[in-house]
């Protein structure tokens, strides 16, 4: 049961670390694009604060892979 429940986990932080990937770039874009063209007055740099929720997440699911991995 330990061994399927690090293997979620795992699976998990990969999952979130790709949408992490993803939803950053795709934010960056939108607030360049808004700078560019629209006047939007947050910089484009803004979007890799979405990033710290997610690497959180992230981390929070290698901790327990690596808890129950251990068990």
């Amino acid at each position: 049961m330990n061994a399927k429940l690090s293997a979620l986990f795992l699976t998990l932080a990969l999952v979130l670390s790709h949408t992490l990937c993803a939803v950053v770039a795709a934010n960056y874009v939108n607030l360049w694009w808004g700078g560019q063209y629209a006047g939007y007055s947050f910089p484009p740099y803004t979007a890799f604060f979405l990033a710290i929720p997610y690497g959180a997440g992230v981390l929070l699911c290698l901790g327990l892979a690596w808890f129950f991995h251990r068990r």
